[in-house]
């Protein structure tokens, strides 16, 4: 499995590379210019030498196939300036009008003993001229992802200092969780809308993201090493089902950590059914609490404790809830006939000690796959009822997310080659699939 691991970081790392040096980044940058002032405020070279551009010079997209096919020195960021820019005085107006939208923030404004603790810390993270430019770019041209950028920034700082964090390490926090997504302004933006379905290629550049962005501080030395670890960090999970690395347990780092929790709690706000939302959280961090940790779970019930409010559950949700369950049971039952055979290779345990933990974190939130009537019977008020879809669709999306996640570790699994795992493997995981696209 270790040589797995490190095959599968060496084929991310050379995709992050190629995204340093893809065409959607400076093709963005070159937009930026078409409607705000961005000039050159030092020659932009190619590595050869070759001067592209001279300083004082704008930049919009009519130079974009000029440095198209050129790699740049310096880096493009650290060449360019634009009016308005990011910076720490403008990051706590943002944050300041990003809490008064959002119910959540404000009470976890409110629940913390000093108020402008958040504030403090957003002024001291240190910009570097050509990492500030980044998140101009992404503010002006990915509105959205520089919004969730800077709502992980808050929640991170928030159970930082639940986690008794001292000023330093949250100001290092911060700092990882500002900058965490900047490698996806170097994935195609197309691939990051929710109704495009990435191919199994495309979907490399999102596994690759937290490599790119740790590349990109590794040419900042003026950042600690933590910062830039918590980074690469952001997607592990504690039972080892994240990427890039696949780490497990405290070697992920403890900034990742809280990074991964926050972006759990960001992905749940800013949307029109905020009490559903706040329900659904609830519900996922019971299933989830072996991937992000008990300890850092429970500083989260300032999201949802004492404001969920449970919808009416109709005719249709109840027929749809009992699908779910019999679903899971199905899958559950195949998959337990057939674990013996599946332990005979590496794709097989791999699906063996992901189901396993899938079916302990169901029970552990109250979910029997085995008793599927008590499961249905105890669901008779609108409160049981919503919570147990809830859960059911994170179950069904876990198993989708075991497949995903094979078929990263194992990118010939589709082909049927015998060398990387016995043929019944495969042929499980697509009949499984073809199971669920029936139901859903």
């Amino acid at each position: 499995m270790m040589d797995a691991n490190i095959t599968l970081m060496l084929r991310e790392a050379t995709t992050a590379e190629g995204q340093l040096h893809s065409p959607h980044y400076l093709k963005t940058v070159t937009e930026l210019g078409d409607g705000s002032k961005v000039y050159a405020i030092r020659d932009i070279c190619s590595t050869k030498g070759v001067k592209l551009l001279p300083s004082g010079a704008q930049v919009n997209s009519s130079i974009y196939q000029r440095l198209l096919h050129h790699k740049l020195a310096p880096k493009l960021d650290d060449c360019l300036e634009t009016e308005e820019g990011v910076n720490n005085h403008t990051l706590v107006e943002e944050a300041n009008s990003l809490i008064d939208s959002d119910d959540s923030l404000l009470r976890m404004r409110n629940e913390m003993a000093d108020e402008n603790m958040l504030f403090d810390i957003l002024t001291k993270i240190p910009l570097k001229p050509g990492l500030a430019f980044k998140l101009t770019v992404m503010r002006a041209k990915r509105e959205e992802l520089f919004k969730r950028s800077l709502y992980v920034t808050l929640v991170a700082i928030y159970i930082g200092v639940q986690s008794r964090l001292n000023e330093q390490q949250l100001v290092k926090l911060a700092t990882a969780a500002l900058l965490h997504d900047i490698g996806l302004l170097h994935v195609e933006p197309k691939m990051l809308e929710l109704s495009y379905r990435m191919t199994k290629e495309e979907r490399q550049h999102l596994y690759a993201h937290p490599i790119t962005a740790w590349m990109i501080l590794q040419e900042e030395p003026e950042y600690a090493n933590e910062v830039a670890e918590a980074v690469l960090h952001h997607h592990e999970r504690l039972d080892g089902s994240g990427y890039p690395q696949g780490l497990a347990g405290e070697v992920i780092s403890q900034y990742g950590q809280i990074i991964a929790m926050a972006e759990v709690v960001a992905s749940h706000f800013g949307k029109d059914d905020t009490h559903h939302q706040l329900m659904r959280l609830e519900t996922i961090l019971k299933l989830n609490s072996r991937r992000y940790g008990r300890n850092l779970i429970g500083h989260l019930k300032v999201f949802y404790a004492g404001n969920v409010t449970h919808p009416q559950i109709t005719e249709e949700d109840k027929q749809l809830v009992r699908q779910s369950l019999n679903v899971f049971a199905d899958v559950l039952k195949s998959w337990e006939s057939m674990r013996e055979r599946f332990a005979a290779n590496n794709l097989g345990t791999f699906i063996n000690e992901r189901m396993q933990a899938l079916k302990i974190e169901a029970l552990d939130a109250g979910l029997n796959p085995y008793a599927l009537e008590n499961n249905l019977q105890n669901a008779t008020d609108s409160e049981a009822s919503a919570e147990l879809n809830i859960l059911l669709d994170e179950i069904i999306w876990q198993i989708k997310g075991i497949f995903q996640e094979s078929r990263r570790r194992w990118p010939k699994i589709d082909q049927g080659t015998s060398s990387l795992a016995a043929e019944d493997v495969p042929a499980w995981i697509s009949t499984v699939e073809n199971r669920m696209s029936q139901a859903y």
